[in-house]
């Protein structure tokens, strides 16, 4: 028997199993932070589209509360695209319905409806929905 030791040997590192077993558990918790990220940052469009919709929505009843009360009509639309900042554009993501109403002679009612995307290329099913009552002489 030449060559060959009696004995334990005396052996340094990890087993092929142990190293399969630490890449699994490893690819398992990697894996769960991804998912939780992708679904932090779907999220947080939601959230800003969502928040860009009010803000149009909201400007639109601005602008209505600046033009003469005659002149309110004018703002009527049906789902005109519009750009983040509420400027018509025939790419903008958003859609934007101005519906202006008498609900008395001397009062006006003024609803603005704005669709916004969600992440899968469609727009919402709900809608953002900000309204006033205008009246004459204010």
């Amino acid at each position: 028997m030449l060559g060959r030791r009696k004995g334990k040997r005396n052996e340094a590192g990890f087993t092929m199993v142990e190293v399969v077993i630490a890449s699994a558990i490893f690819f398992v918790i990697a894996g769960g932070f991804i998912a939780a990220n992708i679904s932090a940052m779907r999220t947080h469009t939601v959230a800003s589209d969502l928040y860009k919709a009010t803000c149009i929505a909201r400007n639109r009843i601005q602008r209505a509360r600046t033009l003469d009360y005659e002149s309110l009509g004018l703002l009527s639309e049906y789902e005109a695209a519009v750009d983040e900042f509420g400027n018509i554009d025939q790419s903008g993501v958003f859609r934007r319905t101005t519906t202006v109403s008498n609900a008395v002679p001397t009062c006006t009612r003024i609803v603005v409806r704005v669709f916004f995307p969600v992440p899968n290329g469609r727009l919402s099913g709900e809608s953002v929905d900000v309204y006033t009552m205008i009246a004459e002489g204010m």
